[in-house]
């Protein structure tokens, strides 16, 4: 369980400095497994620059919230099998 974790975990300080970095393209929201939102992101150039802003407070909670899925998915695949 700690090897799929770890291989899944997204961390909110690394989404945050790629927020910050490539916040225009879309990237950190790719990071955290959002890829239909990371591409509507490089579509409208960081929704005309107030999304990627958004992002630099909202990103570090959406890592989390990855987080908290991936783990759940991988209880979820230990109860079952």
């Amino acid at each position: 369980m700690d090897l799929q974790y770890g291989r899944l975990r997204r961390d909110p300080q690394i989404a945050l400095i790629v927020s910050l970095v490539f916040g225009l393209s879309g990237f950190d929201r790719i990071y955290v497994g959002q890829t239909g939102l990371g591409i509507a992101k490089l579509l409208t150039v960081g929704g005309l620059f107030v999304w990627m802003i958004m992002d630099w407070f909202l990103i570090r909670g959406a890592a989390a919230a990855a987080n908290t899925e991936a783990l759940r998915e991988i209880r979820q695949g230990l109860a079952n099998a």
